[in-house]
């Protein structure tokens, strides 16, 4: 291995094995996780006060290297109660939740979905409710950052996160050039009021 190429040395005498020798190649890896959050088909609406809606969190792995520990941060926004926390999801501070066991490997090509399920508040004076998830932390086998995002636990703190609004599931765009920030999405929920 010391001597790749060589051959004039005697593999007799200690040198190279000179009818012996290897090639090296570099393969190029690249992470890149994506999220996008849709109303469940579970509760499909419409909402009024008290009742339970669920959204579904799809992760998707468009790299080519295998992730590992994945988890999400769930911003709980005004107007949601977390049903059952500790099951699947812990209540890490007031409006922020995460998963209790994160992703433990997620295949290059793949996707799985978490569920979050709320309770709408009673008293919830609002006509809308938007639910924002992101991935916060993963790994990898050889330590890539994410291509096109940064994952961390912090609320529009990117500007890539901004353009949600505008881009909803999408999940090509790169939040590092201005697009849109492809691990953290939207979900969106009207609540009718009851008229008395």
């Amino acid at each position: 291995m010391n001597d790749d190429n060589v051959i004039n040395q005697n593999g007799m005498t200690g040198g190279d094995e000179d009818d012996h020798d290897p090639a090296k190649i570099l393969v190029q890896q690249t992470f890149d996780l994506a999220l996008k959050k849709t109303l469940s088909t579970a509760t499909p609406g419409p909402f009024v006060q008290g009742d339970v809606v669920s959204f579904d969190i799809k992760i998707y792995n468009q790299g080519t290297i295998d992730a590992t520990n994945i988890n999400i941060t769930d911003y709980v926004p005004v107007g949601l109660t977390l049903s059952n926390p500790g099951v699947t999801w812990t209540v890490v501070s007031s409006g922020t939740t995460t998963l209790v066991s994160p992703i433990a490997s997620l295949a290059s090509g793949d996707s799985m979905i978490r569920t979050i399920t709320f309770t709408i508040n009673s008293s919830f004076q609002g006509s809308s409710i938007r639910n924002w998830s992101e991935i916060s932390s993963a790994t990898n086998a050889i330590g890539l950052a994410d291509v096109d995002s940064n994952p961390d636990g912090t609320n529009f703190n990117q500007s890539g996160e901004t353009n949600d609004l505008l881009d909803d599931d999408v999940i090509n765009q790169n939040g590092m050039t201005g697009g849109d920030e492809d691990d953290h999405d939207l979900a969106e929920i009207a609540v009718v009021k009851y008229l008395i």
